[in-house]
């Protein structure tokens, strides 16, 4: 089985916890996205700064960022803290 752990995540001792910085990066996409600004435009900021995507790479699309803001993971499960605020 392969299993990826969503941008603004990672896994310290067996434990899914929130990544500091990339976990801000995703707060702001679903802030910037809430507040009018497209899945386009998100990603051509992201680029624009110099942000990785989940690869490694400063490579983003309008379809990546629409994956991250799809993800129920982000509201909080059973595995994953919660991210982002149930309002937004």
């Amino acid at each position: 089985m392969h299993w990826h752990t969503p941008i603004g995540y990672c896994v310290i001792d067996g434990q899914i916890v929130i990544h500091e910085t990339k976990g801000d990066i995703v707060r702001q996409m679903f802030a910037d996205y809430d507040s009018g600004i497209s899945t386009l435009q998100i990603a051509k900021e992201l680029m624009n700064k110099g942000i990785k995507n989940k690869s490694g790479q400063v490579k983003w699309t309008h379809s990546m960022v629409g994956r991250i803001l799809e993800n129920h993971n982000y509201l909080g499960t059973d595995y994953y803290p919660q991210l982002i605020e149930t309002e937004l």
